[in-house]
């Protein structure tokens, strides 16, 4: 069994993913933002985070890079 321990389970990702969606949509209503993962396996969390933040609705456009 590995010896680590859970920062962030699971089940709380989705609820962060949408915090985050809505505070960017506070910051960048109305204008064009672009999305960058640098870590590897970013690419998950950057597609959820991009779904979020157009379904909020308050963005221009979002590109993911």
């Amino acid at each position: 069994m590995p010896n680590y321990a859970i920062v962030i389970h699971e089940s709380e990702i989705p609820g962060i993913i949408q915090r985050l969606a809505h505070e960017i949509g506070d910051k960048y209503a109305g204008k064009d933002i672009t999305l960058v993962g640098i870590l590897k396996g970013a690419a998950y969390f950057i597609v959820f985070l991009s779904q979020a933040i157009w379904r909020d609705g308050r963005v221009k456009t979002c590109r993911i890079d």
